[in-house]
């Protein structure tokens, strides 16, 4: 490997003093790359920017940048188009990287020539409570629907090439969750998505705020899909709705058939959808249940939207 790779790593900060040191600690000590380190900080009142001046000189290049201060997923679609490198790793201002996570990550690429991305595992881990476990289990990339419904990646692994950051400046979606989700979706959808199952991060837990099916009730659950306002189905739309561009699709997943049977009659969805095939929509088996039981209500999809 070069040992001058260079890559933008793009940190998104808010009132971070608490770990950020730690974190670039750990930027600092990664090997055989040559880092621009961008940082979007969206209005920080504690001592963010002073820790981030202290260590400027530590890096290549470093640039600091006034966020647009509407959330982490617009922070980090702002440093996307901000980057300019061959190389991009999105970051996390409190976790802990190995101290080759981007040496790794870009080797997994390198010779990757459509819009590619890498993403590993991560050591979930609570200070307070000893709590420890890696996450995710597997990755059913290839296997489309699992990520539809679930996202199995945490975007401070995250490492693409350039023509992955082109392909997602082409359109900043309206109806994400979250810029990691999206971005997997995305490149999974029109290149290559390379998983690594040893963990390279330590993710730091603060809180258990997990978007989808688990933090529903099974009747609150069933309403909120047959109104539309699933946003797992909103972002799908989306997905399906992207603008043509100069990128191929990746015919490992027919999408357009997959939505076609979302619009199926109840027992379309029955054979089709719920009971047919060995893929997995959750990594949870509660969660896969709920899925399941929550799309047979489901009402149509439809190229105009969810209704």
């Amino acid at each position: 490997m070069n040992p001058k790779d260079e890559i933008d790593v793009l940190l998104a900060t808010f009132n971070g003093e608490l770990y950020l040191k730690e974190f670039l600690d750990s930027l600092y000590a990664q090997q055989q790359v040559s880092i621009h380190l961008i940082v979007s900080d969206d209005g920080s009142t504690d001592s963010t920017l002073k820790i981030l001046e202290s260590y400027k000189s530590k890096f290549t290049k470093f640039t600091l940048l006034s966020g647009p201060q509407d959330g982490p997923m617009r922070n980090f679609f702002f440093l996307l188009r901000a980057s300019k490198g061959i190389y991009i790793a999105l970051a996390d201002q409190d976790d802990i990287w190995n101290k080759d996570h981007l040496k790794n990550s870009v080797d997994r690429i390198r010779t990757s020539e459509c819009p590619s991305m890498t993403f590993t595992s991560v050591e979930q881990f609570d200070e307070l409570t000893n709590y420890r476990k890696l996450w995710p289990s597997h990755y059913n990339g290839p296997e489309f629907p699992g990520i539809i419904f679930e996202n199995t990646a945490r975007g401070c692994t995250f490492v693409l090439n350039q023509q992955a950051r082109e392909l997602v400046n082409l359109k900043e979606p309206r109806n994400a969750i979250m810029h990691d989700w999206w971005i997997l979706l995305l490149i999974q959808l029109y290149g290559k998505v390379v998983f690594e199952p040893k963990p390279e991060i330590q993710y730091r837990l603060h809180s258990k705020n997990f978007v989808g099916v688990s933090n529903r009730k099974m009747l609150a659950f069933i309403k909120t899909v047959r109104r539309g306002k699933w946003l797992p189905l909103v972002q799908l739309q989306e997905l399906l709705d992207f603008s043509d561009t100069k990128f191929q699709k990746i015919e490992t997943f027919d999408l357009e058939l997959f939505t076609k049977n979302l619009q199926g009659n109840f027992f379309l969805r029955l054979s089709r959808i719920i009971c047919a095939g060995s893929f997995r929509y959750r990594q949870s088996r509660a969660d896969e249940i709920k899925l399941r039981i929550g799309l047979i209500f489901l009402k149509t999809l439809n190229r105009k939207g969810v209704i």
